[in-house]
């Protein structure tokens, strides 16, 4: 029992957020999305052009199979085929930072573009090119990494920049200087509002997709990552050696990869980042990866 006033809306959201769980409301969506479909949420702050970009993406030129109303009214998830390929877009609500979250129903809006994001396989993060990349934005990068998420900037609004190339290659430069720690994530440039790089937007989700469902064989990765450790072995714990017997890959959505060694617990940070960036060379070259480390059984 919950008490309500629809008057004020006293208890309104505290309600649905119960009835999505009774109701599983994911899982009825799911039934719904064709099994191959590229899921991608489209996020990112208030007035960054997402609903004009959404718009683009679906337009009369492409297939439009059909539209699954949200939870709540700012959100429709729209699937489309584009190229033989099936996708399924979010359009989430603008995600502010919480001190400017005014009302419960912008609270319950961000909460469900969150959800978005964990459940979907590609973060599409709209930027406003006059503004650039914000705060705000790297905690919806973080967070998208956190939950093991491919990620798409793209860059909205850029009719109103320089057209010179250096320029372009300039602000990309500093977009990846803001973002050291995944300064692997691609990065495009777009103007919905003109139609303008909207092609390269779906040849890049192709190419997450791939990377973010590839398997490498266990015997291809240890040839790979037996030369690395010959050279770059890991400090010694405890005056003892660290030894890595060997790795193999467990599973895709993201990419992961146990490693089994005598002292998993050992492992400095330094070294696991070191390990990680080889093991983007082996065709992970835009997404995150995740490494994991397990104590070989003895005997």
């Amino acid at each position: 029992m919950w008490p309500i006033s629809a008057i004020h809306g006293h208890g309104i959201y505290e309600l649905i957020d119960e009835a999505l769980t009774l109701v599983s409301a994911e899982e009825t969506k799911e039934e719904k999305i064709p099994s191959m479909a590229i899921k991608v949420a489209l996020v990112g702050r208030p007035n960054v052009g997402k609903s004009s970009l959404f718009n683009r993406l679906v337009g009369d030129e492409r297939s439009v199979v059909s539209d699954i109303p949200g939870t709540t009214r700012d959100t429709i998830d729209t699937i489309l085929k584009y190229d033989d390929k099936t996708y399924l877009f979010m359009d989430t609500a603008g995600l502010r930072r919480k001190t400017r979250i005014k009302t419960r129903l912008e609270r319950y809006s961000v909460k469900r573009a969150l959800r978005a994001i964990k459940h979907t396989d590609i973060t599409l993060l709209l930027l406003e090119a006059p503004e650039g990349i914000t705060d705000q934005d790297i905690k919806i990068i973080n967070y998208a990494i956190a939950c093991g998420k491919c990620i798409l900037i793209v860059v909205n609004k850029w009719d109103l920049m320089p057209t010179t190339s250096k320029f372009k290659r300039e602000y990309i430069e500093n977009i990846r200087q803001r973002l050291r720690f995944a300064s692997f994530l691609p990065v495009i440039t777009v103007s919905a509002l003109k139609g303008e790089g909207l092609k390269q937007i779906f040849a890049m989700l192709n190419t997450l997709y791939q990377e973010y469902t590839l398997r490498i064989s266990t015997g291809h990765l240890n040839r790979f990552v037996e030369e690395i450790w010959g050279k770059y072995q890991p400090p010694l714990y405890q005056n003892r050696p660290i030894k890595l017997y060997y790795i193999t890959q467990v599973d895709i959505k993201p990419p992961t990869f146990v490693i089994f060694t005598n002292y998993p617990q050992a492992i400095p940070e330094n070294y696991k980042r070191f390990l990680v960036n080889q093991l983007h060379q082996l065709g992970f070259k835009y997404i995150p990866l995740k490494l994991l480390f397990r104590e070989r059984r003895r005997s």
